[in-house]
């Protein structure tokens, strides 16, 4: 689903963020990216969101190779991806299900599968009910839900999140990482990135551990 061939990417300042990483993430799989500040995380999710282009290597996303995209098929690709931000980005001044809304907007989605997603992204991040809170009156926990149920409200085929639990307290965290979890019985492949390794622990994760631009180590933990 996620592979990534000798990738490498570098800054017009000579900077070099990514080096020579390859690996592979399969379809339905949940998998971590962990690593020190600095060490590369966030360019490799902006490489899969097509917001940066890698200097050499391969990126295929269920088998399609991105370094090719250009122009509305990128538009259309990201489509089928959710991002999940550890600042929420929520409109504050739009309801729950308005925020949860936007991504099927942006699709032309008719009002039936609107309301019928929004009620299934909301049920599956346990906030039933809030359909008409406003992000103001909501706990960050909660918040941090509402974004991952806009993230989730169009199915993704991958779901990538960049240090979604990094302002939650150890229980919040663990819930959030559940949530994601049970994502990948829905056909969903889920991606986090994080520099605090502590919700892998217990699970059967792939880990892939990013120092200076290197991927150090792949493994199950």
């Amino acid at each position: 689903m996620i592979n990534f061939s000798n990738v490498s990417k570098q800054y017009g300042s000579g900077q070099k963020v990514l080096q020579g990483v390859t690996f592979s993430i399969e379809r339905n799989q949940m998998a971590f990216i962990t690593g020190p500040s600095g060490a590369g995380k966030t360019t490799l999710l902006k490489i899969i969101t097509l917001q940066e282009r890698p200097t050499r290597g391969r990126v295929f996303i269920d088998d399609q190779n991105i370094s090719m995209l250009s122009g509305r098929k990128i538009a259309y690709y990201r489509r089928t991806i959710g991002v999940v931000h550890q600042d929420h980005k929520l409109l504050f001044d739009r309801n729950v299900s308005d925020n949860v809304a936007l991504p099927l907007l942006v699709k032309h989605e008719s009002t039936a599968k609107i309301r019928r997603n929004i009620h299934g992204a909301l049920e599956m991040v346990g906030l039933q009910g809030k359909e008409n809170a406003y992000p103001i009156d909501l706990s960050g926990g909660e918040q941090q839900r509402v974004g991952i149920a806009r993230a989730i409200v169009t199915r993704p085929k991958v779901l990538i999140a960049d240090e979604p639990t990094g302002n939650l307290d150890l229980q919040l965290g663990e819930d959030i990482m559940k949530i994601f979890q049970n994502l990948t019985s829905y056909g969903t492949t889920v991606l986090v990135a994080t520099h605090e390794p502590r919700h892998n622990q217990g699970r059967n994760f792939l880990v892939l551990k990013l120092q200076n631009g290197h991927l150090r180590s792949g493994h199950f933990f």
